[in-house]
């Protein structure tokens, strides 16, 4: 079964970060500033959907159902931010039984809160503008000759713009739950698709009505663990100063497949990626089986992307066995909702025990990397370690670890151990089948590294990591 391909989206990811978060030098040592306690800084709210379509489309549409994930930038009146929605359509009568069209949406949005910031119950009005595509897996629409490439769609993707409007209330549970309830319309524009083989005139706009049910959170008050002062309190904290914080885990593992599964439909256009809750329950109702995939995809592929599940949890004040149940569950939510495939036993060994091994390489090579108390050239530091694991790099840079100076750990193990060591080795190896190195082999060139965190001789720790 295919994986994110999160190697692909690192590049992009870390430019981003850093363009919109680079301050240059640390800043001095100062205490972090507070948040206004009734004004959270960041949330996350994720939300299902179902209702009825109608536009051009609504002659082929029926049934449209969806959900979405969003980040957003808190205010007391207004919130700004970002979001996917994962959404399908299945067709009418004769066709009931085909496939569903894929329809996803990547959008900004602006929500208007009514009513004061205490109130139980707050009113909102919320406006989407962003980019639409629809995508159809029946083969009914199947071009030919079919796509070369195993894994490539044989149907042409279709896309345009969207416009939503939600209006709806939040109902505070606590101070930083909240249950969501809305309706939505949404107008979407996609270039005319060719619907012969339905019998219809080619179409390319229409538009969902649904009703929606969802949560809104504020993990840990709107605040990632920052260095402790005014707003991070000294509660219990790992060698690194950074507290437990599941809410950032969970929304950090969550956008990691959600935002990979949206790349991987606008980018590779692949035939797995037209994702939906029809997908999900689907994929859940048949179980796990076993694929067949590359080797490199399943051995390499699926660990990277199992490394950084695992870091969703350890970049936020987690240790080794809690943060490895962040990379079964990051599997899990992968296999069962990131692609249309069924469910795959070997994926979920290979992602989740091969993402516990590299995960914890990478968190200790950046943390050989890191100085919190450096003042000169620091930037290049934080660059290279959100480059090497970029989980962590992003915690640190939107919490403000990474330009504030503060303490390192104080204990070597968990910094720069004494006897950390780094190889290099280059040679030739013959790889084949055969009875002999002579016979069916090629010749290849390598070079590899060996990087030692400290010794296994003289290791006062017995217990992992």
């Amino acid at each position: 079964m295919r994986p994110p391909l999160l190697t692909t989206l690192r590049p992009s990811a870390v430019s981003l970060v850093l363009l919109l978060l680079a301050g240059g030098e640390a800043r001095s040592d100062e205490p972090a500033p507070a948040a206004p306690p009734d004004h959270p800084r960041w949330g996350i709210s994720a939300a299902l959907s179902t209702g009825t379509a109608g536009g051009a489309f609504g002659d082929l549409f029926r049934e449209p159902i969806g959900g979405d994930f969003n980040l957003f930038r808190n205010g007391k009146r207004w919130r700004y931010g970002f979001g996917l929605s994962f959404g399908s359509f299945d067709m009418k009568d004769p066709y009931t039984e085909e496939p569903e069209w894929g329809f996803q949406q990547t959008y900004l949005f602006a929500t208007r809160m009514f009513g004061d910031q205490g109130r139980r119950v707050r009113p909102y009005l919320q406006g989407r503008v962003g980019l639409a595509r629809l995508h159809p897996r029946s083969e009914l629409f199947a071009f030919q000759p079919p796509p070369e490439e195993p894994g490539d769609s044989p149907t042409h993707p279709s896309n345009g713009f969207s416009l939503g409007v939600l209006p709806g209330v939040e109902v505070n549970l606590n101070d930083s739950l909240a249950l969501d309830v809305s309706g939505s319309y949404t107008y979407f524009s996609v270039s005319d698709y060719e619907l012969g083989p339905v019998a219809l005139p080619p179409t390319g706009s229409g538009s969902a009505w649904e009703v929606r049910l969802g949560l809104r959170w504020h993990p840990d008050n709107g605040w990632p663990s920052g260095p402790p002062g005014p707003g991070h309190p000294e509660e219990a904290r790992d060698a690194w100063g950074v507290s437990k914080n599941l809410g950032w885990g969970a929304a950090e593992a969550l956008a990691i497949n959600w935002v990979a599964s949206g790349v991987n439909e606008y980018v590779r256009s692949a035939n797995f990626n037209q994702i939906s809750p029809r997908s999900w329950w689907h994929n859940i109702e048949e179980g796990f089986t076993f694929d067949d995939n590359q080797f490199r995809t399943n051995q390499r592929i699926h660990p990277i992307n199992g490394s950084t599940y695992y870091n969703a949890g350890r970049a936020n004040g987690f240790g080794f066995w809690e943060s490895s149940a962040f990379a079964v569950a990051g599997a899990f939510f992968w296999e069962c909702c990131g692609e249309t495939h069924p469910m795959s036993y070997n994926d979920m060994v290979s992602t989740g025990i091969g993402g516990m091994a590299l995960g914890e390489m990478s968190y200790r090579l950046t943390s050989q990397l890191l100085d919190n108390t450096a003042t000169n050239n620091r930037i290049w530091r934080e660059i290279g370690a959100t480059l090497i694991n970029p989980i962590r790099g992003v915690n640190r840079w939107f919490s403000g670890r990474a330009t504030r100076v503060h303490a390192n750990p104080t204990e070597p193990l968990d910094w720069r151990p004494k006897e950390a060591r780094f190889f290099v080795f280059a040679g030739a190896r013959m790889i084949g089948e055969g009875d002999s190195i002579s016979n069916n082999t090629k010749t290849y060139g390598f070079v590899a590294f060996d990087h030692a965190f400290g010794s296994v001789f003289d290791n006062p720790r017995r217990k992992p990591f």
